[in-house]
């Protein structure tokens, strides 16, 4: 007989403006979407089990419920596959693309030497870190590591900033089409040991964006560079940290942490929960608008009930990081009949939101419909393994940092950049009368008054240029 059919679930790539022909950094973008679906969800097994769940009914089973056949492609987790489909105004070509074992190692491969290069980057540049009383490696191998760090003071020293460490520059053809061009060669220029290895391949769009600068602004570009990495790496640090400790040590510690949570209801921003009837199984689909509104209410018997939620240091519009309350990685599983098993894994970073309102017992967070049915599918596993007599609980933690760096990195480049237009490749054209005319970097695309105002930043704030004022007296309106 068949085996009956499986439900999973499938990446889905989308291509627009593409030719009608599959490229390999297509089919290796979906092959890296399937391996993480099938990290986060597990892998499905056509008449067996997956992530515990066993596929198949018995002959005479009634109608499944709507919330289960929601939830049926979630428990029986991801395909070893996606669907790739092309959409143009040719036609519609669909592919699907299930990567074998060799291709996957190479995957794999090339992901962690670019987690290798990003661990590097993110490593404090010029920052020296050393505890009174460490030893030194002594060549045994061992490499001197204390025993113990407790009662030893720490000293930091902070070097000049050296560059950042850039991966091998790729042909000046493809940099000078590149959206990010102006970055690379602000950092290209800062390394002053490459500059000259850099000015020989790349000299005419390196002179273009930075040929202005001067030794002292590439000190202030590479100082500044530095810090921003270190509050980073600073940020990045505590949130992961925030994970390993028990969500009510936190928040008796720092204030930043809510635990001991149950989702209460959801509804749509705008409305008055005042003035509806909440339903806490309220389905993602029954409103149009992506936006929704989570509540989560402090469970009942907490032995934190006593601390009001709007005492602690996550206030109205405070981003925050949603996980379900347990710090364990390992999986919860419980035996289920025909030996069978079912289970449940703590998750972290279920959504990230923005806070909206915290009153004594209750928080409102500011979410989407996706991360509605996740907060749902994990509350269905966990009542598939522990029933309804004991609701899952989820912790909140403060994100301090969550808008990230990018803006900083990118103010940053504006100040010694933005005056300049972006690079453009000399081309000669023929104007009909025998003449040739060169079009290239021109500055009609530039605003005149970054032109003048960027020097005069830079002058004022590396330099430290005293401002000049008008000795001219002006109207005043009270005259």
């Amino acid at each position: 007989t068949a085996s009956p059919a499986l439900q999973s679930l499938m990446g889905l790539e989308l291509k627009t403006g593409h030719r009608q022909n599959p490229q390999n950094e297509h089919m290796a973008q979906l092959a890296l979407y399937t391996l993480m679906l099938r990290m986060r969800r597990g892998s499905a097994v056509v008449g067996g089990t997956s992530n515990g769940h066993q596929h198949g009914a018995g002959v005479g089973a009634g109608v499944e419920a709507d919330s289960d056949k929601r939830h049926k492609s979630l428990q029986n987790g991801a395909a070893s596959g996606g669907m790739l489909l092309y959409l143009n105004h040719e036609a519609v070509l669909a592919l699907h693309v299930s990567p074998v074992s060799s291709e996957l190692k190479s995957l794999i491969g090339q992901r962690n030497v670019l987690a290798i290069d990003s661990r590097k980057a993110m490593q404090a540049r010029g920052v020296v870190v050393s505890r009174d009383g460490d030893r030194q490696n002594n060549g045994d191998g061992s490499g001197g590591r204390p025993s113990s760090s407790r009662g030893k003071s720490t000293n930091i020293e902070i070097l000049p900033a050296p560059p950042t460490q850039l991966p091998e520059m790729v042909p000046l053809s493809n940099c000078t089409r590149c959206y990010s061009n102006r970055e690379c060669m602000m950092y290209a220029a800062s390394d002053a040991a490459n500059a000259p290895a850099f000015q020989q391949s790349h000299g005419s769009l390196m002179n273009h964006y930075t040929a202005h600068l001067m030794p002292e602004d590439m000190q202030y570009f590479l100082d500044w560079d530095r810090m921003i990495d270190l509050e980073s790496r600073a940020g990045r640090h505590d949130i992961a940290k925030a994970w390993l400790k028990l969500s009510q040590e936190r928040e008796r510690g720092t204030g930043k942490t809510f635990s001991d949570l149950v989702f209460a209801a959801s509804y749509q921003l705008g409305q008055d929960p005042q003035q509806t009837q909440m339903q806490s199984q309220v389905c993602p689909s029954d409103t149009n608008d992506d936006k929704l509104i989570l509540q989560f209410d402090r469970a009942p018997g907490s032995t934190l009930s006593s601390t009001f939620l709007n005492s602690l240091k996550i206030e109205d519009r405070s981003h925050v990081v949603l996980s379900t309350d347990g710090t364990s990685i390992l999986p919860l599983e419980v035996s289920q009949g025909g030996g069978s098993t079912k289970s449940f894994r703590h998750q972290m970073n279920v959504f990230r939101g923005i806070v909206q309102k915290v009153t004594e017992q209750s928080v409102t967070i500011l979410a989407s419909k996706n991360d509605l049915r996740q907060v749902q599918d994990l509350r269905t596993l966990w009542q598939e393994c522990n029933g309804d007599a004991l609701p899952l609980r989820f912790r909140l933690d403060k994100d301090d940092v969550a808008t990230g760096t990018g803006t900083l990195r990118q103010n940053l480049i504006k100040l010694f950049t933005a005056d300049i237009p972006t690079f453009k490749l000399q081309r000669k054209q023929h104007n009909g009368n025998g003449h040739a005319t060169t079009t290239g970097n021109g500055n009609s695309d530039m605003d005149s008054r970054l032109q003048i105002r960027m020097p005069w930043l830079r002058r004022a704030i590396i330099k430290m240029e005293k401002p000049q004022f008008d000795p001219s007296r002006t109207r005043s309106m009270f005259d």
